[in-house]
C-alpha cells in the first residue's frame, strides 16, 4: 500500500573530477546534482532561453547592419561629396571645391545572358583613377584598380547574377547597346549596383572615340555644407543632375527608421518567450519538489536561503541558455538578412559589442523578475501539509 521507493540517484560527471568536486560546498554539490537530476527541465530551460537570446541578437543584427549601411556606403565607399552630371566644367574655380575629377556616368544594366540588374556605369579617363572618390575593394579589403580590359562589378550584382571574377557578363548602356565584358573583379558596395571601367576598357567595348566625360565627382572643403551646395548647383541649368552623398545618407536613414519599431516588436516577443518558459518551468519545478523544499525549511533554512537554493538553479540554466543563444544569434540574423535579397541592396551582417551585452543582460533580467514572482510561491509552501502528502 505504500508508494514505490524512488530510484537511487546516479553520479554526475562532475563527481568524476575529484579536483573540482572536493572544492565545492555542500549546497553547490546539491545544486549540481539537481541540475542534472531533472534533465527535461534542464533542456527545456536552456532551449527556451537560447531561443529568447538568439531572437534578441537577431533583432540587433538587423538594426546594427542597417545602421552600418549608410555610413559605409556614403562615407567609406563613396568618398566624394557631390556627383554632378554637367554640360560644362565650371567648378574648378570655386573656392568651396577642394578637388574634382571628370568621369563618364551612364545608366545601364549588367546581366549574365539570362537575367540583368540596373547598374550605374562609371568610367574614368586614362591616366586618372577614382582613388579618393570611390573606394574599390574586394571582400578581403584589398584595393582594386580600374582594368584596361573588362570591368569591375559590385558584390550585389555579382551575387544576384552569379558573376564571379573571370566570368563573362553583358553590359548595356543607356542607348541599349550591349557588349560582352569580362568581370575582372568584384568591388564591395551596399547600396546600388555599379560597373567601373577605365577609358581604355570603355572604348574597347563601345568603340574608339565613344568615351566622352559628362560628369564630375567633387570633394568639398571641410567647412562647406554639401546639401546646400548641391541645391545651389541644381538651380543652374548647365547641371542636369546633382546628387549630394550627405542628402542620400540622411534619406536612407529616415526611410529605414521603421527598423527600430521592428526591433522593439522582436524584443517584446523575446521577453514574452522568456517569461513563459521561465515562469512555467519554475512553478512546475517548485510544485514537483514541495516535500524537498518543505524538508529544508524544517531543517532550519531561512527564507532567503530557500530562495537562493531554488533560484540559483534557474540562473545557472539561464546563463547556459544565454551562452548558446549568443553563439546562435548572429548566424540566424545573417540568414534572415540574406533571405531579403532586395534589388540593389547588399546587407552586411554586423552587430555591435554593446548589442551583444544587451542581448545577454535582458534574458538574465527576465530570469531575475521571474524569480521575484516565484519567491512568493516558495514562501507559501505549507511544511506540514507537504510532508504529510505522498509524492
Amino acid at each position: 500500500l505504500r508508494p514505490k521507493v524512488p530510484k537511487f540517484g546516479s553520479r554526475i560527471f562532475l563527481e568524476r573530477i575529484p579536483a573540482i568536486w572536493r572544492r565545492l560546498s555542500f549546497l553547490n554539490k546539491v545544486t549540481a546534482r539537481n541540475l542534472f537530476r531533472y534533465k527535461k527541465r534542464f533542456f527545456m530551460t536552456v532551449a527556451g532561453i537560447m531561443g529568447c537570446t538568439a531572437l534578441i541578437v537577431c533583432a540587433f543584427v538587423i538594426k546594427d547592419s542597417v545602421a552600418l549601411m549608410a555610413p559605409e556606403q556614403y562615407e567609406s565607399i563613396d568618398q566624394y561629396d557631390i556627383m554632378a552630371v554637367v554640360d560644362a566644367d565650371g567648378l574648378a574655380a570655386d573656392d568651396r571645391v577642394a578637388d574634382l575629377t571628370r568621369v563618364l556616368i551612364d545608366s545601364g544594366e549588367v546581366g549574365n545572358g539570362e537575367d540583368s540588374v540596373d547598374a550605374q556605369i562609371i568610367a574614368a579617363p586614362d591616366g586618372a583613377t577614382l582613388e579618393g572618390y570611390v573606394a574599390m575593394t574586394d571582400a578581403s579589403g584589398t584595393a582594386l584598380s580600374l582594368p584596361t580590359e573588362g570591368m569591375l562589378v559590385t558584390n550585389n550584382a555579382s551575387q544576384v547574377l552569379g558573376l564571379e571574377q573571370g566570368a563573362d557578363a553583358v553590359l548595356q548602356d543607356s542607348s541599349l547597346e550591349q557588349r560582352s565584358a569580362r568581370v575582372v573583379g568584384v568591388s564591395q558596395s551596399y547600396l546600388g549596383n555599379y560597373a567601373y571601367l577605365s577609358q581604355a576598357s570603355y572604348e574597347k567595348l563601345f568603340g574608339a572615340g565613344s568615351y566622352a566625360p559628362n560628369a564630375v565627382l567633387v570633394q568639398l572643403t571641410d567647412d562647406t555644407d554639401g546639401p546646400a551646395f548641391a541645391d545651389e548647383l541644381s538651380q543652374d541649368s548647365t547641371y542636369f543632375s546633382v546628387v549630394s552623398t550627405r542628402e542620400m545618407e540622411d534619406s536612407f536613414a529616415s526611410s529605414f527608421a521603421l527598423i527600430n519599431t521592428v526591433v522593439l516588436v522582436i524584443l517584446v516577443m523575446a521577453a514574452a518567450l522568456a517569461f513563459t518558459v521561465l515562469f512555467t518551468l519554475s512553478t512546475t519545478n517548485i510544485s514537483e519538489r514541495e516535500r524537498e523544499l518543505a524538508t529544508i525549511k524544517v531543517l532550519g533554512f531561512r527564507r532567503g536561503e530557500v530562495h537562493h537554493y531554488v533560484n540559483k538553479e534557474t540562473l545557472i540554466l539561464t546563463a547556459i541558455g544565454i551562452a548558446f543563444g549568443l553563439v546562435a544569434g548572429p548566424p540566424l540574423g545573417g540568414l534572415l538578412l540574406g533571405s531579403l535579397n532586395m534589388p540593389g541592396i547588399a546587407f552586411p551582417t554586423h552587430i555591435e559589442w554593446y548589442s551583444m551585452v544587451i542581448s545577454a543582460v535582458l534574458p538574465f533580467a527576465f530570469a531575475l523578475v521571474v524569480n521575484l514572482i516565484t519567491n512568493r510561491t516558495l514562501d507559501r509552501i505549507d511544511m506540514i501539509g507537504a510532508l504529510k502528502s505522498v509524492e
